[in-house]
């Protein structure tokens, strides 16, 4: 089995991934190109809490006698320093992971991951990432198992150290160190001096993994580029929109134009995802164009001169009296008499018109009395009286005096 590891800073093994067949050549992967996101780092000196433990130095040769060996407990971190009271790195492995092991101290046996442990750095102590990296640019830079300066640095690091970036955090980068050591109970991990082929697979698909975490967070940083100038360009789209909008609003309302800058805005919001900045403008600037449409077709209305109808036929109304039905229609009302009975009479206008009978016994009169009505019956003069009489065969409430 042949193995490659980085030179003895913290003999950390170190693969690619998707390219095996060129690590198998002792070759280290090829970085993945990412334009630089950040202005270079001051070099400087990392102010450190503790004393740092010297890494010690090895040739080629000697580095690439590791072993490989699998973990025994499930939910494993990886340590520090090889003592029981050290703090332990973030990354966790589930039993069964293979790994590379080196040395043992005092009851603890080095562990050899591909990238090296996870942990973090200060920004202004390391350059500009590229391809995946950063350099530290101080000549003692704190490596630190979590971004908090109060905690003791795992180990220096000198200038121009290479560190696999996995992310940002405030203002720490969250990498990988190849040249850190880290250690686990030597009850905690089965050591292999023969490997077999399926312990190296299983190893490299570790080196895979940690790697394609790295080109993760690049690829994800050049995204988010690609989508700051994309929304860069939807923002300038955006604003020639609303500059069109304006130019047809500084004309007069009869010569604007909007149909154009309408079809378009409606065109750019269909291409707009939702998470986009420029797409609650949008919808606001298609508010805009459809009320000065409404505006537009208003005025146009409004403005029409109405033409005259030709050929209108010209329609006979007949208006009829409806109280031509009637044959009396007055007031009825009770007069008593000087010697004799009473009599009911039609009064309008202060004139007495008809005495008023129902010799049928259909309606009784005094009902209808002091109410204005109308009236159908046969007419009679009588012998003894100067008024005529209808005999009312059919009688209508029209109107009931108000009382005051």
């Amino acid at each position: 089995m042949r193995s490659f590891l980085f030179p003895w800073c913290l003999t950390v093994v170190v693969f690619a991934h998707g390219i095996g067949p060129i690590l198998a050549q002792g070759a280290e992967p090829t970085p993945v190109a990412v334009p630089p996101d950040s202005a270079p780092a001051q070099a400087a000196q990392d102010p450190v809490s503790a004393p740092v433990q010297a890494v010690p130095s090895t040739d080629a040769k000697s580095a690439a006698n590791h072993q490989l060996g699998t973990l025994l407990v499930d939910g494993t971190k990886v340590r520090c320093w090889p003592t029981g009271h050290s703090p332990c790195f973030e990354e966790s492995f589930v039993k069964g992971t293979v790994l590379g092991v080196g040395r043992s101290d005092a009851g603890f046996r080095q562990v050899l991951l591909p990238l090296g442990p996870v942990g973090f750095v200060f920004k202004k102590f390391a350059g500009e990432m590229v391809g995946g990296k950063v350099q530290t640019t101080g000549k003692a830079v704190a490596f630190r198992y979590r971004p908090k300066s109060s905690e003791p640095p795992i180990t220096s690091l000198p200038e121009h150290t290479e560190l696999w970036v996995l992310g940002e955090q405030d203002d720490w980068w969250r990498v990988r160190n190849p040249n850190a050591e880290c250690w686990l109970p030597e009850a905690d991990v089965q050591v292999f001096d023969q490997a077999p082929a399926t312990m190296t697979k299983a190893f490299a698909e570790l080196q895979k993994t940690q790697l394609a975490e790295v080109q993760g967070y690049t690829a994800a940083i050049e995204l988010r580029k690609v989508e700051a100038r994309l929304e860069t360009e939807r923002q300038k789209s955006l604003l020639l929109l609303q500059d069109q909008l304006g130019a047809e609003l500084q004309k007069p309302v009869p010569e604007q134009a909007l149909e154009t800058v309408s079809k378009a805005a409606a065109e750019f919001l269909a291409t707009l995802p939702e998470t986009s900045v420029a797409r609650p403008g949008t919808i606001e600037l298609q508010k805009r164009i459809g009320q000065q449409k409404w505006v537009v077709e208003a005025t146009a209305v409004r403005d029409q001169v109405p033409m005259p109808i030709k050929d209108l036929p010209t329609l006979r109304v007949d208006v009829r009296d409806p109280l031509e039905r009637f044959q009396a229609v007055g007031f009825l009302r009770w007069e008593r008499g000087l010697g004799g009975p009473g009599k009911y009479i039609v009064e309008k206008g202060g004139q007495r018109l008809l005495v008023v009978t129902c010799d049928s016994g259909r309606y009784e009169l005094d009902l209808f009395k002091d109410k204005e009505v109308g009236m159908i019956g046969s007419r009679r003069r009588p012998s003894a009286d100067s008024l005529r009489v209808i005999d009312v065969e059919k009688i209508e409430i029209l109107a009931v005096p108000q009382v005051r």
